[in-house]
């Protein structure tokens, strides 16, 4: 079934990028510092997110990435592969990005505090399905059988895209012992502002930069229970997003021998959008090598026009490979 919609030939895109309900499920969509950043030697990730938009159509979003953690002599830091493959009524959109990360721990006196900084480059396709689409002056009083008169000059655009991004954290010192590990950090994305046109000549509109800034902590106690807290800021043009993400991570340890080697979690939280929606997640970890999660949302907001029984459904899965080697998890971000 066709969606109606209304163009308008503006002189600024005013669409948003894709939400996610697991920001840090695939954090390389937080910001570009993520690459390569792993509890092992390489970590591979895959997630995909269904959302309504109205009562016959939705939107799919499916994510891959795949992370290189380089560690040597000269270079600390990482690289990856980011794939995302956007679907909402006729408006696709196709990106593949490629990610560098350079760290550096902040003097040997605070080996255990890092400033990582991001670069990431890609090349995004935006194209529409014109068969999903219908226009005013298809219209003849009955039906919509009437050709548009529409200028369109293409169907699809490609434009190269760039993104940066900086952020500190603090790393585990003593497994066992209670800590409270920050972190803090920002991203700029679309800071070319790539030129996106389906019509004539002169009519052309370019996607708003994205703003991404988050703070949070990971409290490390004397039980197997972790508790994490962060908040991601999103702005886009005149839209934006606010995420509170309480978190917990509780941990079964080999012969029942705490803080030994790990060998599962379970993971679980909630993420607050204030007059947006409320999202409920569950997850579990096998030897920090698998893990699985899934997140629900429900709409809270009341300008929405879609169903409320439905906000979203998003399913993740990650594997790290080696990452037996890390007697447990070291790194402050939530897992998923």
């Amino acid at each position: 079934m066709r969606w109606l919609i209304v163009l308008l030939v503006v002189a600024e895109l005013w669409a948003q990028d894709p939400n996610y309900s697991l920001h840090f499920g695939v954090p390389v969509t937080i910001g570009p510092m993520f690459h390569g950043l792993a509890e092992g030697k390489a970590a591979l990730i895959a997630s995909n997110r269904t959302r309504k938009m109205t009562d016959i159509e939705n939107y799919s979003t499916s994510l891959f990435s795949a992370n290189l953690t380089l560690e040597n002599d000269w270079f600390e830091g990482g690289a990856g592969l980011f794939v995302a493959l956007d679907r909402a009524a006729g408006y696709n959109t196709t990106e593949v990005q490629l990610g560098l990360a350079y760290e550096a721990p902040l003097g040997k006196k605070v080996r255990y505090d890092h400033l990582r900084a991001g670069f990431q480059a890609g090349v995004v396709n935006r194209s529409i399905d014109i068969n999903s689409y219908v226009f005013e002056d298809q219209f003849d009083g009955k039906g919509f059988p009437l050709p548009t008169s529409e200028p369109f000059a293409s169907f699809s655009n490609t434009n190269l895209d760039f993104a940066i991004g900086l952020m500190y954290y603090r790393t585990r010192k003593i497994k066992g012992n209670p800590e409270f590990n920050p972190y803090i950090g920002f991203a700029l994305h679309h800071i070319n502002r790539p030129y996106v046109s389906f019509f004539s000549a002169g009519t052309g509109e370019r996607i708003s930069m994205r703003y991404t800034g988050f703070v949070g902590a990971r409290l490390y106690t004397r039980t197997p229970l972790d508790i994490n807290l962060n908040v991601i800021y999103m702005r886009q043009n005149n839209s934006y997003l606010v995420s509170i993400n309480p978190f917990v991570r509780f941990i079964f340890y080999e012969h029942g021998i705490w803080f030994g080697k790990e060998k599962a979690a379970v993971l679980a939280g909630t993420i607050i959008r204030p007059k947006d929606s409320f999202v409920s997640y569950l997850g579990f970890e096998i030897h920090n090598n698998f893990a699985f999660a899934f997140a629900y949302d429900l709409l809270t907001s009341k300008t929405t026009i879609v169903s409320k029984n439905f906000g979203g459904l998003q399913i993740f899965a990650r594997y790290v490979i080696h990452g037996e080697r890390f007697k447990g998890s070291e790194l402050p971000f939530p897992a998923f």
